[in-house]
């Protein structure tokens, strides 16, 4: 007769679905993230500008404004079909509105600043307006404030990652959307004196950044054990170059250099401090997504 011995299994618990030491969210959601606070910073300053009666100081930006934020929004939720699992699903995020669920506030926020911007872009251009401009810039103005917070909110409602869970996020999200907005705002505008204005507010919301990268830093060190241990991930970690050179060095401190000598007046306003801040507000999401599925507790 023959006997078997007894089978030894051996796990590793591998399931990238599953483990939270894997990563789950890949390029998608960190350029959902981006765009969503590009869309909503430009629909704050429009609505900024509108509300100020200041629409003749800045005429590129009144211009051009009302078509980004429903062109962005499209490219946002084009990379979040990208990144679902079940793709024909994502019709039931409007079918419903979960009041605990960030992701059900985010879907309909979303929706509800598409129609708004969407409606401010055809009064703009038509000249027509079948609801009140400065209605429309108040809430777009509520619309981007709530949904530049959300993708902040996202991140940081995660206790279970240690770099996610500050709240230090949701105004430094604030602050970066409202900085690519006047980026891009910065490549189309010829304009002098508008050019350089937005070199003066660009350069409170780069100092602002600043300390709220310090921050959200000391936060980290400040949080225990498992703080420690995110922090470790851009000091001398695996994000650490990323996060020094495109955030810090790249995102703010050369742009500021850029941008107070065109405020000076010194060096002509050019392309590359609004590209820099894009660039660095797009890694800054990037670093923080992927550092953030790196360490778990």
């Amino acid at each position: 007769m023959f006997i078997q011995g007894p089978v030894e299994i051996t796990t590793t618990r591998l399931n990238p679905h599953v483990d939270p030491t894997l990563h789950a969210w890949g390029w998608e959601v960190p350029v959902d993230l981006f765009l969503a606070a590009l869309a909503a910073g430009m629909a704050i300053l429009h609505a900024t500008v509108v509300l100020s009666g200041r629409q003749q100081r800045y005429p590129s930006l009144i211009r051009w404004a009302t078509l980004v934020p429903p062109l962005a929004l499209g490219m946002a939720l084009g990379a979040l079909f990208l990144d679902l699992e079940y793709k024909l699903h994502l019709f039931r995020f409007f079918t419903t509105f979960q009041v605990t669920s960030p992701m059900s506030w985010g879907s309909w926020l979303y929706l509800l600043l598409s129609i708004s911007t969407g409606l401010t872009a055809l009064a703009t251009y038509t000249r027509s307006e079948p609801i009140p401009l400065k209605r429309l810039a108040w809430a777009n103005l509520v619309l981007g404030v709530g949904l530049v917070i959300y993708t902040g909110v996202l991140l940081s409602s995660v206790q279970a990652r240690p770099a996610w869970n500050s709240p230090v996020l949701l105004p430094l999200f604030l602050v970066t959307g409202l900085l690519s907005a006047l980026a891009l705002a910065g490549f189309w505008s010829r304009n002098r004196t508008e050019r350089r204005s937005f070199a003066a507010a660009t350069l409170v919301l780069l100092a602002a950044e600043a300390v709220l990268v310090l921050f959200y830093c000391v936060h980290l060190a400040t949080s225990g054990a498992s703080g420690s241990e995110a922090l470790a991930l851009i000091m001398g970690g695996p994000y650490t170059a990323a996060f020094w050179s495109l955030v810090v060095v790249a995102g703010i401190l050369l742009p500021a250099l850029l941008e107070m000598q065109t405020w000076r007046q010194r060096w002509p306003a050019t392309a590359v401090a609004p590209a820099l801040i894009l660039v660095g507000g797009l890694a800054l999401r990037f670093v923080l997504v992927q550092a953030g599925q790196h360490l778990s507790v």
